[in-house]
């Protein structure tokens, strides 16, 4: 009997413990979390120690040296109400030590109804309103060269 109450208060309980769950959703760059590729994330993000595609411009640049052949990877996914990620990745290897990644990440939103105070639509916006801001903005490039050296005995 003590063990039957247990268990029914157990299960009355569980549904509050949830409001201790993390939300990241809304917070700038949480898209980068996400990953890159089906393949790596159909493992759960446990890529890293076995990346041999394009993926490996994010998970582990070392890894495109075994990358063998050129490889495009795109990926689109469909979140929620026309929110959309999606990533591109390629990699080119030149020759047998070196290789050449790119890969780019975009979340992308459609438009939102704009409200006032009481809940009011009052009309909408998109990300486009936001494009003008970043007009002056510097483009950033990392580039990295990595060599892997096998040592014979």
């Amino acid at each position: 009997m003590r063990a039957k109450l247990l268990l029914i208060l157990l299960f009355a309980i569980a549904p509050l413990c949830r409001s201790a769950e993390t939300a990241d959703g809304g917070l700038p760059g949480y898209f980068l979390d996400l990953g890159f590729g089906a393949r790596a994330l159909g493992m759960g993000g446990a890529h890293a120690a076995v990346v041999d595609d394009a993926s490996a411009v994010y998970w582990n640049p070392a890894g495109l040296s075994m990358v063998g052949a050129k490889t495009l990877q795109l990926m689109r996914v469909t979140l929620f109400e026309g929110t959309c990620y999606d990533t591109l990745a390629y990699a080119h290897p030149v020759d047998y030590n070196t290789t050449i990644g790119f890969g780019v990440a975009r979340l992308y939103s459609g438009g939102f109804t704009e409200r006032d105070d009481n809940n009011n639509p009052i009309g909408s916006f998109s990300a486009g309103c936001l494009q003008t801001y970043g007009e002056n903005s510097r483009l950033a490039i990392y580039l990295a060269r990595r060599r892997l050296k096998t040592w014979k005995r």
